[in-house]
């Protein structure tokens, strides 16, 4: 299965929210928050995009903050296509001019602590999350050498 990435757009919320992973939901209810909600408050503020299949059906969603901060949430459809969708957030996550990205992970959310770790991303520290006292793992990716170089290759 072949995974395209493209501008997300308001419509794509709904069909996200009613297939969201169930670790993805349990994260959001356990801010006591509505997914609909939440998703769309993501995507009003800050540059998102959307994984489609395909076969069009939507896999995730990926959003970024000017400072770097970056979310995912994920469909049941990865887990069909598990490997190809790796590789689709590598391909957004290391186009992203920005010198960090980071954010917190609930850490009850085991699998995508660890599918974040395979887009290059390290665990730093782990926060308790007031007021609910849920515990985070901090996540960053930084790249070195920033910023880039503008000397002419070769010269």
């Amino acid at each position: 299965m072949k995974i395209n990435t493209r501008p997300s757009t308001l419509s794509d919320i709904a069909p996200i929210v009613t297939n969201l992973l169930d670790s993805g939901l349990d994260d959001i209810r356990r801010l006591k928050a509505n997914a609909v909600l939440h998703l769309t408050s993501d995507y009003l503020q800050d540059e998102c995009y959307t994984f489609e299949a395909d076969t069009g059906e939507l896999v995730g969603i990926f959003g970024i903050g000017e400072d770097g901060c970056i979310w995912l949430h994920m469909t049941k459809v990865v887990d069909q296509c598990p490997i190809a969708f790796i590789r689709a957030c590598k391909r957004i996550v290391n186009s992203l001019e920005r010198p960090l990205l980071y954010n917190t992970i609930d850490i009850q959310n085991t699998s995508l602590i660890k599918f974040i770790k395979h887009l290059g991303f390290k665990v730093i520290n782990v926060v308790a999350v007031e007021p609910s006292n849920n515990y985070h793992v901090e996540i960053v990716k930084l790249w070195h050498g920033w910023p880039p170089s503008r000397q002419v290759p070769g010269s």
